[in-house]
């Protein structure tokens, strides 16, 4: 199946609860990625502005089933690594985000229309314009490192469950948004929670063989006075075949988007008005 055919079969929904997408590849790390190369970054990069440094993340890591996952050593010697954050102007819809070895597109929505959703193909086209940026201004033609050697590519949609009548009104009611939530934690006096969350994963497979994960959790909050669930689910696969960047991104976007409609109630989907 081609990536048309396989995106016009996934599920889709008139008025999805996603607040924000983030697609990420992480690579090979460049050589250098300290100011100066910051700033000048920042200047050939069209329509966005440098407006943040924060903290270096760490490297995106994914073990096999059954094992630990693979053990993280960070070395805290001279300045610390940094990752810079550039938003698109004028509305700041879209923020890149750069650090040694990981570029990174959020596209958040700004408006509650649908016009304005964030979608994977909005990402996805940022993505590869900033890919192409890194490797035009940071990454000489012979080096083995930048987004041409990714290792993992990593796609989050955060979603913001609100009340639905008829479905769920309170944090103890994560069970009619969730399929893996019991709606009774046990007997009485105890049946019923006040509040609920959840963390669960998937390993994702090809012919039995690993090629990443599917992370999802649920968390109770407050939107003002109003309560929410933050759902996040986040698809990241490994990348071992130089410049199948774009297809590994879309399988993780067919993972999100499949395993979102998998875990969630029919009466939660119907509120969103599930159409396929």
């Amino acid at each position: 199946m081609n990536e048309a055919s396989e995106r016009g079969s996934l599920p889709q929904y008139d008025n999805p609860p996603v607040r924000e997408i983030v697609g990420a590849a992480q690579f090979r790390a460049l050589p250098r990625f300290g100011l100066p190369e910051i700033v000048r970054f920042g200047e050939a990069l069209e329509g966005y502005e440098l407006r943040e440094l924060q903290p270096q993340l760490p490297p995106l890591q994914e073990g096999p089933p059954g094992r630990p996952g693979p053990a993280q050593l960070l070395l805290a010697v001279g300045p610390q690594p940094q990752r810079a954050l550039y938003f698109r102007q004028p509305d700041e819809r879209f923020v890149a985000q750069v650090q040694q070895d990981r570029i990174a597109i959020n596209e958040r929505r700004l408006a509650p229309d649908r016009e304005q959703a964030p979608s994977s193909e909005h990402v996805w086209s940022e993505l590869d314009r900033l890919a192409t940026q890194v490797g035009s201004e940071l990454v000489s033609d012979s080096a083995d490192h930048g987004p041409s050697r990714s290792t993992y590519v990593e796609l989050t949609y955060v979603n913001v469950i609100t009340p639905a009548d008829g479905v769920w009104q309170d944090h103890g009611e994560l069970h009619r948004v969730l399929s893996i939530v019991s709606p009774s934690a046990g007997v009485e006096p105890w049946s019923s929670v006040e509040r609920a969350s959840v963390r669960f994963s998937f390993p994702l497979l090809e012919s039995d063989r690993f090629r990443g994960r599917l992370h999802v959790s649920a968390e109770p909050a407050f939107d003002g006075g109003t309560p929410i669930f933050n759902l996040n689910l986040i698809a990241r696969r490994i990348v071992d075949v130089p410049g199948s960047l774009e297809t590994v991104f879309a399988a993780c976007h067919c993972d999100a988007v499949r395993s979102f409609t998998a875990i969630t109630t029919p009466e939660i989907q119907a509120h969103w008005g599930r159409t396929r």
